[in-house]
């Protein structure tokens, strides 16, 4: 069901619709070390389709589409300390503020509206893969 290129480094399953987008981002945080998953299709939909070493997720988000804020509240209730980035853009009348507001009722730990800064991209990443990381330490041990 996924793809990835290294499980020893912190795991990122990126769920992001557009190829250019996804193929970006997906090259840039493996420059940075990160092992980077995604779905093959809309087959991840809850928490149990996690993969068991995920430590983040970066989901683009969308007002009109359900199953991403359906995904989100189900992750953070079953596995709480997987993080959460949700990533929108303006389409139209739909305003990424309002896509990302939801998220973060829902449980996303950090909201970023498209296009992103890769500075700002992966600084969120790293603080979000560290306090994982110290999750599944603190939750292990």
């Amino acid at each position: 069901m996924l793809w990835q290129k290294d499980v020893s480094s912190s795991a990122i399953l990126l769920i992001e619709p557009d190829p250019e987008s996804r193929s970006y981002t997906a090259q840039l945080l493996v420059d940075e070390g990160y092992a980077v998953l995604y779905p093959r299709g809309p087959a991840l939909t809850r928490a149990a389709d996690l993969p068991e070493h995920c430590d983040l997720i970066l989901v683009d988000v969308f007002l009109p589409r359900r199953w991403e804020f359906d995904m989100i509240r189900d992750v953070k209730a079953r596995r709480p300390g997987v993080g959460i980035i949700a990533l929108s853009e303006n389409r139209g009348a739909c305003r990424a503020e309002s896509s990302l507001a939801i998220a973060a009722e829902l449980g996303a730990d950090a909201g970023l509206v498209k296009p992103v800064p890769p500075d700002t991209l992966l600084q969120r990443v790293r603080a979000l893969a560290a306090c994982a990381n110290v999750y599944a330490h603190c939750h292990t041990a």
